[in-house]
Order: C-alpha cells, then sequence, then structure tokens
C-alpha cells in the first residue's frame, strides 16, 4: 500500500476545491499508475474548516 499526504496551508480568501481534486487529480494518477493503483480513497481534515 502507498499513501500520499497532501496539505495545503490555509490562507484568508483561499478555497480548496475538494472536487475538482478528486475528479481530476485522482484519475490523472490512477491512469499513470496503471494495473498498479487497484483503488484510492480520499481522506478530507476538518481541522479548521470554518476558522
Amino acid at each position: 500500500m502507498i499513501k500520499v499526504s497532501v496539505m495545503y496551508p490555509k490562507s484568508p480568501g483561499a478555497r480548496f476545491d475538494h472536487a475538482y481534486y478528486r475528479d481530476q487529480h485522482f484519475p490523472m494518477v490512477k491512469e499513470l499508475m496503471g494495473d498498479y493503483c487497484l483503488s484510492y480513497t480520499i481522506d478530507r481534515g476538518l481541522v479548521g474548516e470554518g476558522a
């Protein structure tokens, strides 16, 4: 198993587009890894939400 964590700093006015990340980036990673990528999941952090 390989786990990759990508974290972004919270900045005033910045917004992380979770749907774009899920729908664009992960399929691209799966395509690049080919048969080695059997599945993937996304953990969404909640720390700092709304703060």
